[in-house]
């Protein structure tokens, strides 16, 4: 944005140009979000169109029922633990000193935020799978419409704790210093 000459004491040129910033960054989190949701579309039309050619399954032997249930309980922790992320870093977020409120977040914080959220989604779509696969008779837990999810859940829940530990060791530990610091000065 150009400078408005005379203005600049007032503060007036600096507030145009923040809101010429804000406004691009407000465009930007839309353009995010319909990409997000229209790769979230794309993923959820992959797995119920798939054409998967397998043996019918009646019923499930002990053992595949024991797989099964491996596999749920694996979806269910994965997702236990993204939306425990996602908490963990809210809170950390909302517990950060007041006087580094308007400071701008971390990219590892949202990087994790958006993994986390991701680990979730594909939690979702693992478990759409598998009613998918119920829904078709038929049993096979390495089909590339459960599989591809599963793996992409486990591995969205890894980014997020690697960002999660970058921005809990380096943004908290730096604002621990700036704090201690300010304590020092006023002494």
């Amino acid at each position: 944005m150009g400078s408005y000459p005379g203005l600049e004491s007032m503060g007036i040129d600096k507030m145009v140009r923040t809101t010429g910033h804000l406004r691009l960054g407000r465009f930007g989190f839309y353009i995010g979000a319909i990409a997000i949701a229209v790769v979230a579309w794309l993923a959820q039309r992959y797995t119920s169109g798939q054409q998967i050619f397998e043996s019918q399954v009646e019923s499930l032997t002990q053992l595949q029922d024991q797989q099964l249930q491996a596999f749920l309980d694996m979806n269910r922790l994965l997702t236990t633990l993204g939306t425990t992320m996602l908490g963990a870093l809210g809170f950390l977020l909302a517990s950060r000193s007041k006087d580094r409120a308007g400071s701008s977040v971390r990219w590892s914080a949202l990087a994790s935020g958006a993994f986390a959220g991701l680990s979730v989604f594909f939690g979702y779509i693992a478990s759409e799978g598998i009613l998918f696969m119920l829904r078709n008779q038929f049993f096979d837990l390495e089909a590339p419409v459960i599989l591809w999810p599963h793996t992409a859940h486990f591995y969205a829940l890894l980014l997020s704790v690697f960002f999660f530990s970058d921005f809990a060791i380096h943004d908290l530990n730096k604002e621990d210093r700036s704090a201690r610091s300010s304590k020092v000065s006023d002494s």
